[in-house]
């Protein structure tokens, strides 16, 4: 019986997609439109949670394929392996990235007159 190896990299990708996801439209939406969306940074924070659990089970599923069909699908763990860990330095800078637009000021004028210059 094959392993299903598409686990392996879904394990990695699914928590690498959607949290750039939500740091995108936070960005976006605090950046282009100057519109605050703080319930993003917590779900940013329990999809963090949740990526750990992919991950956790993805490391599981690696070392069961390794342990039942010892070296026959390394390649694929490897390749599984690292997807999982660029997710470290990913959280990493998306945090920063965070921070960073927190700190700055984002002010939307308005024209309330029927001048135009």
């Amino acid at each position: 019986m094959k392993p299903k190896l598409i686990y392996i990299y879904l394990s990695g990708l699914i928590p690498m997609i959607v949290g750039l996801s939500i740091f995108f439209i936070y960005w976006i939406a605090k950046v282009c439109f100057v519109y605050n969306l703080e319930y993003l940074q917590m779900i940013g924070f329990i999809w963090t949670l949740f990526s750990l659990l992919f991950v956790f089970i993805g490391f599981i599923y690696i070392g069961y394929i390794i342990y039942k069909f010892k070296k026959v699908y390394i390649k694929h763990c490897l390749y599984g392996f690292i997807i999982m860990l660029l997710n470290i330095p990913l959280v990493s800078m998306i945090i920063s990235k965070v921070n960073k637009i927190d700190k700055y000021v984002y002010v939307k004028l308005y024209n309330k007159t029927s001048i135009d210059n």
